[in-house]
């Protein structure tokens, strides 16, 4: 009997074969139905051009926000894809979810999606210790690891919080305030007609003051609201090709001159 996340969401394979959950109280799942690893890997690490960045050099600490953390797919994706280089500078993830039964699932590294994961992500979510976990507005977990082929050193914190857009400015003034300006952000909560406040002008105002000139934000959603709120809130963005089995187009948007 599995005890982990299907009492709620239900298991649904998708395209790639990868799993995502359907969310019952939501009404959505968590990833696209053509493909939960496609999806992470063709929008957000080669949409955003992370890679490339990582392969020209980067000075400093390379800072990536991960705004919607859920079932683990594009942090896992962002951590191979930074151990898949050769020579890279030091990497701070931060992850932000609202849901800490999701987390405790995802951590343990036995929740129902993660039946076919690769044992370098097991890996990845294992690291954490969960005795500190409780059901409070706001905890930090963290976790580190070393690069393979460098002295590079990631370091993973995973903020769990309801924050609201103006909450989410107090926390990076206070809590986060010695994270790194963000150079890429991957903005992946469920829509906007679900969760209208971290698609709202304020969240990616909040972001904006959160991040670097040359940052780069990739998402999935395309939606007019989304546009107007990025643009109002100092973002130019344009629509980029989405990969095979999935919507038309996905979003890239970095920060206006």
């Amino acid at each position: 009997m599995n005890l982990f996340a299907d009492a709620q969401d239900a298991k649904v394979v998708t395209h790639d074969g990868s799993i995502t959950l359907y969310n019952h109280e939501v009404g959505e799942c968590y990833h696209s139905k053509g493909g939960a690893l496609a999806e992470a890997q063709n929008l957000y690490i080669g949409g955003s051009g992370l890679c490339q960045r990582l392969q020209v050099g980067h000075h400093g600490v390379l800072s990536v926000a991960d705004i919607g953390l859920g079932l683990g797919y594009n942090a896992c994706s962002t951590l191979a894809a930074w151990e898949s280089q050769e020579t890279v500078p030091d990497l701070q993830l931060t992850s932000f979810e609202s849901d800490t039964k999701l987390i405790r699932d995802l951590l343990t590294g036995r929740g129902s999606w993660q039946s076919n994961w690769d044992h370098r992500w097991l890996g990845y979510v294992c690291r954490f210790q969960l005795g500190g976990l409780s059901s409070g507005p706001l905890q930090l977990l963290t976790s580190s690891g070393r690069h393979p082929h460098s002295l590079a050193q990631y370091t993973w914190t995973i903020v769990i919080s309801t924050a609201s857009s103006n909450g989410l400015r107090c926390l990076f003034d206070q809590e986060l305030a010695s994270v790194p300006k963000f150079d890429f952000i991957w903005q992946d909560a469920f829509s906007p007609l679900k969760n209208p406040d971290l698609w709202s002008a304020d969240w990616f105002e909040a972001l904006r003051a959160h991040s670097q000139g040359a940052c780069t934000l990739m998402t999935y959603s395309v939606a007019r609201q989304v546009r107007d709120a990025l643009t109002q809130s100092g973002w130019q963005w344009q629509k980029v090709k989405a990969g095979p089995g999935t919507k038309r187009h996905w979003l890239r948007a970095n920060p206006t001159a």
